[in-house]
């Protein structure tokens, strides 16, 4: 009898609490920073800094992966070119996170346009002149827009319209995936050997390299932000983290299938205690680097965590030791890591609308910080679930409507002209 493969939640942990980080250190680093006259509160404040994307970036290479492996061993790419297999992951990926996107950036709009009016929270709205327009400039950053719903911002193709590329910033993750997805899926398909065996590790080993030796961050994103002065960064960035996955898909998957004894688990979880609670410290005290310059500035600090990150995410994937199975792996993180996707496309503007009406100049103390913090995340979890819903009941159901249709229809022409036999299509 066949049994039934049960999901690994531990993953979902990690998602979830990535996200509340990248949350906390967009306060930090964002919030108070840049939008409300500046940081008043104690140096010593937790909670401001939270350099994890690489967490939902090593996850979605390495399901991308497994998602080609799992197909190809079912024979499902046989008889298929590359362009059309890749199109089909692209298809399933915009099924699943464009209506986030959209939501996302329509209620990124509307923020940013409440907070250009009203003044009272900071509002990136773009101007056809050097201040707001009303409805020409409204009407003007609107059609901008079309392009990020296509998902395509992390190209830097909305660059030159000014702001508008920023409705909700934090986007660009999304759209990184729809990009670098189909490039490496494509060249899997293509040529899995080549792709794997050089492609892949020297994009990984290359980026680090051109990041240390620039001016340019891996962080660093939006207009001029240029990597090997050919690409925006954010693509790049997007495009390491996937290609990091897939690098590490093999030594995740080795780990996953092996038979450890007690004594091995043990080990195991040891190793995964001191990882993830060094993990967990450094999102939470903010010490992010490994390197501080003579004037007091910390460099290469996300390439570092990202490292541990990489080695942390082994032990998810694989749930060989008992902190996994007995801590991480619970159902109840696949409802939170679900969510937290809907709680990332609204957390931003959140951070700008507390931060706005409370204002820097009346947050000196780390309690009041705190405050502030457990404000926007109860209202991000108010309006992530309110666009959960929209997302999830609401567009997400007319989108699989219209693929269906759009696959009848297809199927049709192609038994009226003769490519598919009636009795083969029945």
């Amino acid at each position: 009898m066949a049994t039934t493969k049960q999901r690994n939640y531990a993953v979902d942990f990690w998602r979830m609490f990535a996200t509340l980080a990248v949350c906390w250190g967009h306060m930090g680093s964002v919030g108070f920073r840049f939008t409300s006259g500046g940081v008043n509160y104690p140096d010593s404040t937790l909670f401001t800094g939270g350099p994890v994307l690489g967490v939902f970036l090593v996850f979605t290479g390495y399901f991308m992966m497994k998602s080609f492996e799992g197909k190809k061993l079912r024979g499902l790419n046989e008889g298929k070119s590359a362009s059309s297999l890749a199109l089909t992951y692209l298809k399933t990926r915009y099924l699943g996170l464009w209506p986030a996107l959209f939501v996302g950036t329509l209620f990124g709009y509307l923020m940013c346009l409440a907070g250009s009016l009203t003044g009272l929270w900071h509002g990136k709205l773009l101007t056809v002149g050097e201040e707001f327009n009303g409805f020409k400039d409204i009407i003007a950053s609107l059609n901008s827009t079309v392009l990020q719903w296509f998902g395509l911002d992390a190209t830097g193709i909305l660059a030159d319209t000014g702001y508008s590329f920023s409705w909700n910033s934090p986007m660009w993750y999304i759209s990184a995936i729809f990009v670098a997805g189909y490039i490496f899926y494509y060249l899997l398909c293509k040529n899995e050997d080549l792709t794997r065996g050089l492609i892949v590790p020297l994009i990984v080993i290359i980026c680090p390299c051109m990041w240390a030796m620039s001016s340019l961050s891996m962080n660093d994103r939006g207009y001029g932000a240029l990597a090997f002065g050919m690409f925006d960064n954010a693509l790049v960035f997007g495009g390491w983290g996937t290609a990091l996955g897939i690098f590490l898909y093999r030594p995740y998957e080795a780990l996953r299938k092996m038979k450890i004894g007690e004594k091995g688990k043990r080990w195991l979880t040891v190793i995964h205690v001191l990882l993830a609670a060094w993990l967990i410290f450094i999102c939470v005290k903010g010490l992010d680097g490994l390197y501080v310059t003579s004037d007091e500035i910390r460099i290469n600090s996300e390439m570092y965590v990202d490292i541990i990150v990489a080695v942390t995410m082994i032990f998810a994937v694989a749930n060989q030791d008992y902190l996994t199975q007995k801590v991480f792996n619970k159902p109840i993180f696949g409802k939170l890591g679900e969510f937290s996707l809907y709680f990332f496309i609204v957390h931003i503007h959140v951070i700008n609308l507390v931060c706005g009406l409370v204002g820097g100049e009346n947050v000196t103390t780390s309690w009041q910080y705190y405050l502030c913090l457990l404000a926007v995340i109860v209202i991000s979890c108010i309006l992530g679930f309110i666009c959960q819903i929209i997302c999830k009941k609401g567009i997400q159901p007319l989108l699989y409507k219209l693929d269906n249709a759009i696959q009848t229809c297809t199927r049709n022409g192609q038994i009226e002209r003769g490519e598919i036999p009636e009795a083969e299509a029945k």
